[in-house]
């Protein structure tokens, strides 16, 4: 720790392969570091939206006047170069390390993402501020872990999760709806957002930068920001770095000197998240009215790759994240990336006020060679198949579970039936999806392993039911069903009767 506080920029923090790493230490040996951070995806997402916006400033890419082609072409130097100036790092830090003290700062210096003002009411208990432990009302942001007092690093960590995925940014609803009961989520909460990686951690940041959308300005993140009032009310609207580095104020983290941990977490009725402020994020995924796209349960990426392949009106297959626009369209500027310079994480998060959120992260090498429309259509033929399967599998599913009568009725309690033996089919499928992009697939052996990933995802969902004597019958029949989905009947053993 740095003297008797935690500054984020100096202390170590982030974990990477090798140990944790502070910001400086980030920037300065991102060449050196590998190209996506060791944690988890809900980490990892927030951290981006943290450190993009220093790297805009210190590459100077944040400059307006640049046209995009000019864009493209310093992008492209910087890529060759593949490093970041450690002057500009280190002159760009100093500016600003006194908005980065986490617990305990120099007096006259604000505590990082906090308002101070909260110190003076009462704290909340521990709990609240450990984001993977449900307690209350306050959500579960991560695996279930115990709960007690935090080192600051694993606090900091914790605490750009809050601001990125919690209601409203914080555990309390929105005040424009007071009353109502509606929770207004954060920028991150319930999105599917797709971010490249480079060799390096260096790469990776170069390759998350993005031109201005026409007449929009950067802005000032809040540690640039000249006021000392960080919880000060919107007075204009967020540029592009404000929104990617998001924005929600009314946190305390409960600081004890003598043991140097956090020992609790104080939240207070915040202004939550104005939509009315939003910029685009440049990673999510978008539907056709720009919407972001909600990820499904137990499908994560590979379901919603249906959003990606989707056609405008003139037929031109169009991408729906503007950093994916950026990378696949050479005719805009962008698309000139050395040929597989990057692979790409596509990181889901399906939220509700309940307490069972969840993350999921996938990895693909190819992930711009599905917009072209050959391949495109051998994804789509693909996902056609592979629903299909997934549709016929959850009929055989509410088949069991009604033999036994043990089916919910309430949606969400159903949703929980489905759930593993989708997480289990869709995970399975993600081979196969990219198996189709790289070339044609011979339709009856795509058929059989999915009837494969059926039947695991069958099994995983049915596994206790086998012990009900009562549906034992029903569950063999149902997954004899599943075993002859699409698959052609042998005239000489099968009687031609498989149902439809």
């Amino acid at each position: 720790m740095t003297g008797n506080g935690f500054n984020l920029i100096t202390d170590p923090w982030i974990p990477v392969a090798g140990g944790p790493v502070s910001i400086e230490q980030a920037l300065l040996d991102a060449h050196d570091i590998d190209g996506w951070p060791c944690s988890d995806p809900a980490f990892s997402e927030a951290l981006m939206r943290l450190l993009v916006p220093m790297v805009y400033r210190i590459t100077g890419m944040d400059d307006p006047k640049l046209s995009r082609y000019e864009f493209a072409d310093q992008q492209r130097r910087l890529l060759e170069k593949g490093r970041l100036d450690p002057d500009r790092v280190r002159s760009y830090l100093d500016r600003h390390r006194d908005r980065f003290w986490l617990v305990h700062p120099p007096a006259s210096q604000q505590p990082f993402a906090q308002d101070p003002t909260l110190a003076a009411v009462e704290p909340k208990p521990p709990s609240k501020l450990v984001v993977s432990w449900a307690s209350g009302n306050n959500p579960l942001l991560g695996p279930h872990a115990p709960s007690g007092m935090l080192p600051p690093a694993e606090a900091a960590q914790q605490l750009l999760v809050q601001r990125c995925y919690a209601s409203g940014g914080l555990h309390t609803k929105h005040p424009a709806h007071a009353g109502s009961g509606r929770f207004v989520g954060a920028a991150l909460r319930g999105t599917t957002c797709v971010h490249p990686i480079g060799s390096s951690l260096a790469k990776t940041f170069i390759g998350h930068l993005v031109p201005l959308p026409p007449d929009t300005s950067f802005g000032q993140t809040w540690w640039e920001e000249t006021s000392v009032e960080i919880v000060a009310p919107y007075r204009y609207r967020a540029g592009l770095l404000e929104q990617i580095a998001v924005r929600q104020d009314k946190t305390m983290l409960l600081y004890a000197a003598i043991t140097g941990e956090i020992t609790g977490f104080t939240i207070s009725e915040g202004r939550g998240r104005d939509t009315a402020l939003d910029c685009l994020d440049p990673y999510w995924l978008m539907n056709a009215e720009r919407e972001p796209i909600k990820p499904r349960e137990g499908r994560a990426f590979w379901r919603e790759a249906e959003a990606l392949l989707s056609s405008t009106d003139d037929g031109r297959r169009a991408a729906s994240a503007t950093i994916l626009e950026w990378a696949a369209d050479p005719d805009g500027g962008g698309g000139n990336y050395p040929p597989n310079a990057f692979s790409w994480a596509a990181i889901s998060h399906r939220g509700d006020k309940s307490k069972e959120l969840a993350w999921s992260c996938s990895h693909a090498s190819n992930l711009l060679n599905i917009f072209e429309p050959a391949v495109a259509m051998r994804c789509l033929e693909f996902l056609a198949a592979a629903a299909d399967a997934e549709r016929q599998m959850a009929k055989q599913l509410a088949k069991a579970w009604h033999s036994a009568d043990v089916m919910p009725s309430d949606p969400k309690s159903k949703n929980a039936v489905y759930a593993p033996a989708r997480a289990t089919f869709w995970g399975r499928c993600e081979m196969d999806f990219w198996d189709a992009a790289r070339s044609p697939v011979d339709a009856e052996q795509r058929d059989e392993r999915l009837r494969e990933y059926a039947l695991a995802g069958y099994d995983d969902a049915t596994a206790h039911l086998l012990h009900e004597r009562r549906s034992h019958l029903a569950v063999v029949e149902s997954r004899e069903w599943i075993a002859r989905w699409r698959r052609q009947p042998d005239v000489t053993t099968d009687r031609g009767d498989v149902a439809a």
